[in-house]
C-alpha cells in the first residue's frame, strides 16, 4: 500500500513542480514549446492570466528553486514505489537519479549547461533528495518489521 502512496505523492510532487514552472516562469523556457506542440498554449495562457490576477506573490525560491526540489523528491519516491523493496536495482536507480538531479545544477556552475547556478537550488535539491531517501528507508524498515512480526 505504501508503494502506491509513494507513487501518488511522487507524481503529485513532479506535477506541482511542473505547474509552478508553467504558471510562474518566463514563457521562453523549453517546456513552453512542448506545451505548444501538445496544443496546450491557449489553456496555459488563460491559466497564467488568472495567476497574474491573484493579489499575492511568493518568495523567489518558490518560483526558481522549489520546482527542482519537487521534481527530485517526486522522482525518487516514484523510483522507490517501482522497485519496492530495498534492492541493488533500486539503490542504483535512486543514486543515478540523485546524481542526475545534482548534475544539472553543478553543470550550470561549470558552464556546461545553460542556466544560472544557484546555491539555494542546490541546497533545496540536496534536502529533497535526503528527505525522499529517508522516507524510503523508514518505509523499508516498517516493511521489515511487519515481515518479522508476521513471519
Amino acid at each position: 500500500m505504501r508503494d502506491i502512496t509513494h507513487l501518488v505523492v511522487g507524481v503529485l510532487s513532479i506535477g506541482l513542480g511542473g505547474t509552478v514552472y508553467a504558471l510562474f516562469r518566463e514563457d521562453t523556457l523549453l517546456m513552453f514549446s512542448w506545451f505548444e506542440q501538445l496544443g496546450l498554449s491557449n489553456l496555459l495562457t488563460e491559466m497564467r492570466e488568472i495567476r497574474r490576477s491573484l493579489p499575492f506573490t511568493f518568495p523567489e525560491y518558490f518560483y526558481f528553486s522549489m520546482p527542482n526540489a519537487l521534481w527530485s523528491f517526486g522522482g525518487l519516491l516514484v523510483i522507490s514505489s517501482v522497485w519496492g523493496s530495498c534492492s541493488t536495482e533500486r539503490i542504483v536507480w535512486q543514486c543515478g537519479f540523485a546524481v542526475l538531479a545534482l548534475s544539472f545544477e553543478v553543470g550550470q556552475l561549470v558552464h556546461i549547461l545553460p542556466g544560472t547556478f544557484d546555491f539555494v537550488d542546490l541546497s533545496q535539491i540536496c534536502v529533497s533528495i535526503g528527505l525522499a531517501l529517508q522516507i524510503s528507508r523508514i518505509y523499508e524498515g516498517e516493511k521489515e518489521h511487519v515481515v518479522h512480526k508476521t513471519g
